[in-house]
């Protein structure tokens, strides 16, 4: 299929005819109208969503080694394209997050994103997905106030988009950008080195703490470990608060260029242990960590613990100095950020050790001294 035609076609999916083709969408999001392409005539696209198989999805606590050693070691892979749509909002809001971590100085409404769509085109569904996920790019720049320096699409093997990120330049009229002062940059730059190193800093009193970036649920649909284990009768994340997510990265982004992040990665494929694991790794074998998911497990309210580890909820991990947790502290209060102080670097192997009792410090504590009075009581 022509990239023109997958572009500018119209669609009926389900036997329902679509408004707007998937270029008349991305075209509202283009930062230069006069960059659009002309649309040419072509044949209608019909084709039906697909569903999930039925099965029984069963994750186990006790397998969770197991279940890292897969997600770890897994090459980068396609969209799902059972849930294209969250999905394709999940990258876009990885791609901006990767851009955190680049030197430069810039806020979010200085980024403009290039999106290119390679697609299978062959197979029932394939084409319901790219559209589903044409729809939610558009729909979600929208609500982020950004905009599309270009788009493309192309006839490939596989399903996949590819997201980069750059801040305007002289060749942008200040009537093309959505976003006003004060919430851009004068002269925004941004450079393709990292300000912070991802790997884990061997600093055994720091702090690694866990930044979600949305407000949607912990769910294994469309994760990179349900795909592994052929499993997706799950729902997926779906990122729904862009107003929070900008909240997040504006806090966030200033703590990047005040020095007070000393690592960072993007939660990214396998969700927040993976990341984790990766950022150890990244380290050599000097350095590992042991969490406490106790407070997500409260403040979320999820007590399957394998969601919380693998899910894909768009986020950011970070490393601070102790003597700044009181500062990043009354920052994410002040901005009404939430965030989740996870636990220390320990010296010596990459492991990740995880405490997820889900019960805080003081009420193991009280519970320890309520046994033991128990026990003598018994006596």
């Amino acid at each position: 299929m022509e990239k023109i035609s997958a572009l500018y076609a119209p669609y009926v999916i389900d036997g329902i005819p679509q408004e707007l083709t998937p270029g008349e969408m991305l075209d509202e999001c283009l930062i230069r109208k006069d960059w659009r392409e002309t649309p040419a005539t072509a044949e209608t696209i019909l084709d039906e969503t697909t569903d999930p198989q039925p099965r029984s999805d069963s994750f186990d606590s006790w397998k969770i080694r197991d279940y890292l050693t897969l997600t770890e070691q897994a090459p980068r892979r396609e969209i799902p394209l059972l849930f294209s749509g969250p999905y394709t909002k999940i990258l876009i809001e990885r791609a901006l997050i990767d851009a955190l971590w680049q030197e430069g100085h810039f806020r979010l409404g200085d980024l403009i994103l290039k999106a290119d769509w390679t697609w299978e085109t062959g197979q029932i569904g394939n084409m319901a997905a790219f559209y589903a996920s044409a729809q939610a790019a558009s729909e979600y720049l929208g609500n982020l106030s950004l905009k599309l320096s270009s788009y493309g699409f192309s006839a490939g093997p596989a399903c996949s988009l590819q997201l980069s990120t750059s801040v305007f330049g002289e060749e942008y009229e200040e009537e093309d950008f959505p976003v006003e002062m004060p919430y851009r940059t004068l002269h925004p730059a941004i450079l393709p080195v990292t300000r912070h190193p991802s790997a884990i800093v061997d600093d055994p009193d720091s702090w690694l703490i866990y930044v979600p970036m949305d407000n949607c649920e912990y769910r294994l649909g469309g994760s990179l470990l349900s795909e592994l284990l052929q499993q997706g009768n799950d729902v997926a994340p779906d990122p729904s608060d862009p107003d929070y997510f900008i909240d997040c990265y504006e806090v966030l982004r200033e703590m990047v260029e005040d020095n007070v992040i000393i690592a960072g990665s993007t939660v990214g494929d396998g969700g927040l242990l993976t990341t984790l694991k990766r950022m150890a790794a990244a380290a050599g074998d000097k350095v590992g960590a042991r969490i406490s998911l106790a407070e997500l497990m409260t403040a979320s309210q999820e007590q399957d613990i394998v969601r919380l580890l693998f899910a894909e909820v768009p986020g950011a991990i970070i490393q601070i100095r102790d003597e700044d947790y009181d500062y990043l502290d009354a920052e994410f209060t002040l901005q009404d950020v939430v965030f989740y102080p996870l636990g220390h670097p320990v010296h010596g192997r990459p492991e990740i050790k995880v405490d997820a009792s889900g019960k805080s410090g003081i009420q193991s504590i009280l519970e320890s001294i309520i046994r033991s009075q128990s026990s003598e009581g018994e006596d």
